[in-house]
């Protein structure tokens, strides 16, 4: 049966047996991801056995069980491959920005860029409104991102972007792919993390003060975020995570949560050309900057 849920229209297919689930099919035949369902999540409301626990919840008319089914964990299909760059270069704002774009621009394989930022600065959504921002943090260095979202403060963060080439996976479901895959790696490093559930957010605020659903959450705090965008080569997902005492290692746990094999990627000269040309053309353009 054809149902909506987070704003994702699929085909929902209740599996019985000793581990019961429900599975999400994006279009016939093409599981995208499943969820599985505790042992008595199934049962109908006011049953006396209370509610299951987890931070997802969504309302599934099933076919086999009852009107109401509590998505108790998500266990997305990983990516089948997946590059890995852990890029040493510690760039100014307009630099590291344009080489995530570029990634999508003109490479042809999925990429996670992993990088780290020289001194304190401010990344800044499309639609930011930039007065606003320089009322509040003054003359810190600020980029406008090509991504959305809110205001990032960078320095101390890891920084990364996830390049996916022709990925039609709506931006909720990779979303949350991609921070329940960080929680994975997270809690293999030492860090609890769950994810946020229904938040709506304000648009254009401080970022790790605002958090939206999936957001990555320890102790009532936002630890990572994220935003993305598409074009009609893929999409990109620009990401910072709030903790600076984290090894390089981690990124790659966090590679091996994303995808079944994960290789290491090198940069190619037409990538860094049109690195250079976002530096020169957007993002250290005034016009680029004073957009919004």
């Amino acid at each position: 049966m054809r149902r909506e849920w987070r704003g994702l229209v699929c085909d929902v297919r209740y599996h019985s047996g000793p581990n019961p689930a429900v599975y999400l099919y994006g279009s016939p035949g093409d599981a995208w991801g499943s969820w599985s369902l505790s042992p008595w999540a199934c049962e109908r409301p006011g049953d006396g056995r209370g509610e299951p626990s987890g931070r997802f919840q969504a309302k599934l008319s099933c076919v086999r069980a009852c009107s109401d089914v509590r998505i108790t964990s998500l266990n997305f299909v990983p990516l089948p491959q997946l590059y890995l760059w852990l890029d040493p270069d510690r760039l100014n704002g307009p630099a590291h920005m344009a080489r995530d774009e570029a990634l999508v621009n003109v490479v042809d394989v999925p990429v996670l860029r992993v990088y780290r930022w020289p001194s304190p600065q401010l990344s800044i959504g499309y639609f930011c409104e930039l007065a606003e921002v320089r009322r509040e943090f003054g003359n810190m260095p600020i980029v406008r991102r090509w991504t959305g979202g809110g205001i990032v403060p960078h320095g101390s963060d890891w920084t990364f972007a996830l390049a996916l080439p022709g990925h039609r996976e709506p931006a909720a479901g990779l979303y949350c792919r991609i921070h329940q895959a960080l929680a994975q790696a997270l809690a293999e490093a030492g860090f609890t993390a769950e994810l946020q559930g229904e938040a709506a957010g304000q648009p254009g605020g401080a970022c790790f003060t605002n958090p939206v659903t999936s957001d990555l959450m320890h102790a009532g705090q936002k630890i990572a975020g994220g935003a993305q965008r598409r074009n009609r080569r893929g999409v990109l997902h620009q990401g910072s995570v709030q903790i600076s005492d984290l090894d390089p290692i981690f990124f790659e746990r966090f590679s091996a949560f994303l995808a079944q094999r994960v290789e290491t990627w090198v940069p190619s000269m037409v990538y860094l050309n049109e690195a250079k040309r976002l530096i020169t053309e957007r993002y250290s353009d005034p016009i680029w900057e004073a957009k919004y």
